[in-house]
């Protein structure tokens, strides 16, 4: 019973995902006001990264690949 009331959750949120999307609503994360907080990001990455690669969760649309080398792609997942 318990597992129903999780995954009943987990498909709710999915369903307002996709309609967030659908209606634009999380367009704003690719302006250029967002892009200091990616190069933040970014500049982690380019100090830490390692051989395994790197692990975007909530990657939404995939901005932070964009700005990813080819070299730093490979290792890339984003989910």
């Amino acid at each position: 019973m318990e597992n129903t009331k999780i995954q009943d959750y987990i498909e709710s949120n999915q369903q307002q995902w996709d309609e967030e999307y659908k209606s634009n609503v999380w367009d704003y994360l690719s302006d250029i006001t967002e892009y200091a907080r990616y190069s933040v990001v970014y500049g982690y990455i380019r100090k830490f990264i390692a051989e395994e690669g790197i692990l975007d969760m909530g990657c939404g649309t995939g901005i932070l690949y964009d700005m990813l080398l080819d070299s730093e792609k490979e290792g890339y997942a984003g989910v």
